[in-house]
């Protein structure tokens, strides 16, 4: 039984040491794909360089998700972190999951298409699929994260649509040596606020700006790169 259960756990050394290096093979040699930031992007991506924890807020189509998984990424392939965890707040929809068949993964997987289709755009289908494949990129509902300690970069995205308890919940999991990066468009909330009632993300920027180690970026409707008429249809919707 004592040798049975020996060459078990030397099995398992074993598999985590081939996971070790697939990630490491991996990581070492993958290449971005042509991209070409704007100045408003570079400026975002310094600032997560720069600052263990960046706030980033703007309209839709201006590039954060693609800035902050391009971030992330060189990080990750510099050898700073093994992993990049990905969160939203789904916590509204939790109930509904529910109902729908599958695990967990399964029902939370529409959730992170965004950022696949972004990472795809970065290093390719084929890199990517391999990267989410061996955990390099992990996705975590921000509901699931309670007790848990975030060592590596983590990206909280949608963040107006979490309440300012569920943001404190995910930066209370900050390690030492980890970094974040915070954003959402506030203009776009699904909670039901009072008015004049800021989102959590309003609130994280006011309270925290005057950190060190904090920064915040805030993008404009001129920065939009989606789509021409996007600018339009969102300067119509302010109006």
């Amino acid at each position: 039984m004592e040798q049975e259960m020996k060459a078990e756990i030397e099995m398992i050394e074993a598999e985590k040491e081939r996971e070790k290096l697939v990630k490491s093979e991996l990581l070492s040699n993958f290449l971005f794909k042509p991209f070409s930031p704007s100045e408003s992007q570079k400026k975002m991506l310094n600032k997560i360089s720069e600052n263990e924890i960046t706030f980033v807020s703007g309209p839709a189509g201006t590039g954060k998700t693609i800035i902050a998984l391009k971030a992330a990424l060189e990080l990750v392939k510099k050898g700073k972190y093994d992993k990049i965890v990905i969160t939203k707040p789904i916590i509204e929809a939790i109930e509904e999951l529910g109902f729908l068949p599958g695990d967990i993964s399964s029902k939370v997987d529409p959730y992170l298409a965004s950022f696949e289709g972004n990472l795809s755009k970065l290093v390719g289908v084929g890199l990517a699929d391999k990267l989410l494949k061996t955990g390099v990129i992990k996705f975590v509902p921000l509901s699931y994260m309670r007790g848990n300690t975030i060592d590596t970069i983590a990206i909280l995205d949608e963040a107006q649509n979490t309440t300012i308890s569920g943001l404190k919940l995910f930066l209370t999991r900050k390690g030492e040596n980890s970094k974040m990066i915070v954003m959402g468009d506030v203009t776009q909330t699904d909670l039901n606020l009072r008015r004049g009632e800021k989102t959590a993300l309003e609130d994280a920027v006011d309270r925290f700006r005057d950190i060190k180690g904090v920064s915040y970026m805030k993008f404009e409707i001129k920065d939009i790169m989606r789509s021409g008429i996007l600018m339009e249809i969102l300067k119509r919707y302010e109006s």
